[in-house]
C-alpha cells in the first residue's frame, strides 16, 4: 500500500518544483512551440561584414555597435576601434515583440556568464543569465513576455566577446 503514497509525494514534490519554472517568462531550450511560434531573422551579408542592424519583413533589430557577420550565420560582437572585446550590445527592435531570443556563446573558450535583460521601453521585464562555456556550443536566452506587456529592446553583456545566432521573434498582438 506504499507505493500510491510515494507516488503522490513524488508528483507533489515534482508540481512543487516546476510550478515556479512554469510563471517564468524565459525559454532556455528550443521547444517545438518556441520553434513554431517565432520566426527567423536572418541576413544574407558576407562573413566580415559589419552590419548595424537585421531585419525581415516585419521586424528590424538594430544594434547599438556594430556585429560582425561570420559563420555559421552568427554575429559577433568583436572587438572595438581599440581592439577591446565589445562585451554590451542593446538590440533595438522597431516593433513590440511578444517572443524574443538567440543563442549565444562566448567567442573565449571557459566558462563565461551571459546574461540578457528584455525591456518594454525602459522597463526591465525580464532577465536571463547563464554560464555558458565558449567550446561547448551556444545557449538559448529566449523569453515571452507576460500578457500586457512586449520587448522593444534587449540587451546581451557578459564579461568577454561573444556572437549570437538563430535570433526568433514573434509579434506582439495587443489581444495578448
Amino acid at each position: 500500500g506504499e507505493m500510491p503514497r510515494a507516488t503522490s509525494t513524488t508528483a507533489a514534490i515534482l508540481l512543487a518544483c516546476l510550478a515556479p519554472l512554469a510563471s517564468r517568462a524565459s525559454i532556455l531550450v528550443p521547444t517545438s512551440d518556441y520553434l513554431n511560434g517565432t520566426s527567423m531573422v536572418t541576413f544574407a551579408d558576407p562573413d566580415e561584414a559589419m552590419l548595424n542592424s537585421i531585419s525581415d519583413s516585419f521586424l528590424t533589430i538594430a544594434f547599438s555597435s556594430p556585429m560582425r557577420a561570420g559563420t555559421p550565420r552568427v554575429l559577433q560582437s568583436g572587438l572595438d576601434a581599440n581592439s577591446n572585446p565589445v562585451t554590451t550590445v542593446t538590440f533595438f527592435l522597431n516593433q513590440p515583440v511578444s517572443t524574443f531570443g538567440f543563442k549565444a556563446e562566448p567567442a573565449a573558450t571557459g566558462k563565461h556568464t551571459l546574461t540578457a535583460t528584455f525591456f518594454m521601453g525602459r522597463q526591465l521585464v525580464e532577465t536571463i543569465s547563464r554560464d555558458v562555456s565558449g567550446d561547448s556550443g551556444a545557449l538559448l536566452f529566449a523569453a515571452t513576455a507576460q500578457p500586457g506587456t512586449f520587448f522593444d529592446s534587449v540587451t546581451l553583456t557578459s564579461d568577454a566577446d561573444w556572437a549570437i545566432g538563430q535570433i526568433r521573434y514573434a509579434p506582439f498582438r495587443q489581444s495578448q
